[in-house]
């Protein structure tokens, strides 16, 4: 693969919607469970919260929608917030 492919190869992924099919997320969910904690899961999703401004609005859609798939990992967003209460973050 020449260099031209590579970077057609990059830019593409790059450019990725962050929206993924629903077994994709199912999978992305299921290794989350697998290797890291509940509180480790509320934590991240705490910290990536609230919405980001990094002036880069399909950024911070990204960072938004990994927020939203962790907090739903653990049962939603009040479950989410009562496991950061309980680790009092």
């Amino acid at each position: 693969m020449n260099t031209d492919d590579n970077n057609a190869k990059t830019t593409t992924q790059r450019d990725r919607k962050p929206v993924a099919a629903s077994n994709d997320n199912q999978n992305l969910r299921n290794a989350l469970r697998e290797n890291l904690s509940p509180e480790a899961v509320a934590a991240i999703a705490h910290r990536l919260t609230p919405t980001p401004k990094s002036g880069h609005r399909e950024l911070d859609a990204e960072v938004t929608w990994f927020a939203t798939l962790l907090a739903e990992t653990l049962g939603g967003w009040n479950q989410q917030e009562r496991i950061i209460q309980e680790l009092g973050l």
